[in-house]
């Protein structure tokens, strides 16, 4: 099993793998470039104080450690994106992300919240013939999807819709509807 983010979805895939007993004689693979910021702490239940500016992935092994010793944990530093990210430049390490890492999973998990990500994770996960189970949530909205290669439709293919902009100008100035509200 690969699970990709460890912010509050990934907290939750690794929590709910773990407590059903998953991981024990193999391995939970869990990656994730970020640190851990003060305001993660309110939604990502598997971090505290003591873990500000720790890597995320490492202390969400350690932590559902905590919730089954037997849990084999396997955390990896890489990103799974090309390109920009909040500033950070991440590439992808074909050495640790190969053809052999992805043919001896069984299934990932995303749990992203850029679409970057989420399409280069598709990509490979068909490219393997791996099941995908993406969660992933871009500002307000949210998407769960499961993946089956060559049966479902891939991440990729599908297209949101355009989003309706509320001027910036109302908002600021005459804010009258509770959409309004919700987007300031």
């Amino acid at each position: 099993i690969f699970v990709v983010g460890s912010g509050a979805i990934g907290c939750e895939h690794l929590k709910n793998l773990v407590m059903c007993g998953m991981g024990t004689e193999g391995k939970i693979h869990v990656t994730d470039m970020d640190s851990i910021e003060q305001s993660n702490l309110t939604r990502q239940f598997l971090f505290s104080k003591n873990d500000v500016s720790q890597m995320k992935a490492e202390v969400a092994v350690k932590e559902v450690k905590n919730l089954n010793e037997d849990f084999a944990k396997g955390f990896i530093k890489n990103g799974v994106k090309e390109g920009q990210n909040g500033g950070h430049e991440e590439v992808v390490d074909e050495e640790v992300f190969s053809e052999v890492f992805f043919q001896d999973l069984d299934i990932v998990a995303n749990a992203l919240d850029n679409v970057e990500a989420r399409v280069y994770v598709d990509n490979r996960c068909l490219i393997s013939k791996k099941y995908l189970v993406d969660a992933g949530t871009s500002g307000t909205k949210g998407n769960v999807q499961t993946i089956v290669p060559f049966f479902s439709e891939p991440y990729g293919d599908s297209v949101d819709p355009p989003e309706s902009s509320i001027p910036i100008c109302t908002i600021k100035n005459f804010p009258f509807a509770l959409e309004h509200t919700i987007e300031w």
